[in-house]
This record gives C-alpha cells, sequence and structure tokens, in this order.
C-alpha cells in the first residue's frame, strides 16, 4: 500500500511540473497542438499540378508559428493586428491556461493527500 502511494504521489508531482513547463514554455515544449499539410492548384483541362505549397502551424498560448515552403518563419500573437483569425483566441487560451493552472493544483493536492496517508501509515 506504501509503494502504491508513493508511486501516486511520484506521478501526481511529475504531472505538476509537467503542467508547469507546457504553460510556461515558449519553446518545443509550450506546444500545445500542430498542424501541417500542403496545398496544390491543379489545372483543370490537364489534371497536372501547377503549384505546390507546404505550411505548418505550430500553436502555443500566446502566439503561433507558421512556416511556408521556402522555410520562411513568422510567429503571430493572438492580440496582434496581424492576427486575423484570431477571434477571441486571447480568451480561449486564457481559459485554457486557467484550466491547466487548476490541473496543477490538483495534482499537488493529490501529491499531498498521498503523503498524509503514507505519514498516517508510518504512524500505525
Amino acid at each position: 500500500m506504501k509503494e502504491q502511494l508513493q508511486q501516486i504521489q511520484a506521478v501526481a508531482v511529475v504531472t505538476f511540473l509537467c503542467i508547469l513547463i507546457s504553460v510556461n514554455s515558449t519553446g518545443d515544449y509550450g506546444k500545445w497542438f500542430v498542424i501541417n499539410g500542403a496545398h496544390e492548384v491543379v489545372d483543370p483541362t490537364t489534371g497536372n499540378v501547377t503549384e505546390y505549397n507546404t505550411f505548418q502551424y505550430s500553436y502555443h498560448l500566446d502566439s503561433y508559428l507558421t512556416t511556408d515552403t521556402t522555410g520562411n518563419s513568422e510567429n503571430v500573437a493572438y492580440d496582434s493586428q496581424d492576427c486575423t483569425y484570431c477571434l477571441n483566441k486571447v480568451d480561449s487560451t486564457s481559459n485554457a491556461r486557467m484550466t491547466a493552472y487548476g490541473a496543477a493544483v490538483l495534482a499537488l493536492v493529490v501529491a499531498y493527500m498521498a503523503n498524509t496517508a503514507i505519514g498516517s501509515l508510518h504512524q500505525n
């Protein structure tokens, strides 16, 4: 029983740390999701591809990074004028951040409860 509680405590602490890293990181650990693909322009008469472009969007809590076929990257903040499709993204990411912090606090509560249970097992 004690070992199981210690494992629960360890998982809860690691969950807490992972949430904090993902919320506060602006690098690879802060990516919430990535969308990538290709866009082809096809000539309707011949059926041949006339233009082929790839794209990738990496979404973070405060901005997204777009990369095109040539490798050019642009970081666009959700609350900037350059973000044309960012309707309610600032509010949504703020809600996601608060939910993540709530989950982190909940993980700490679970770790504390496991620690208290381990302590009471030692007394018995």
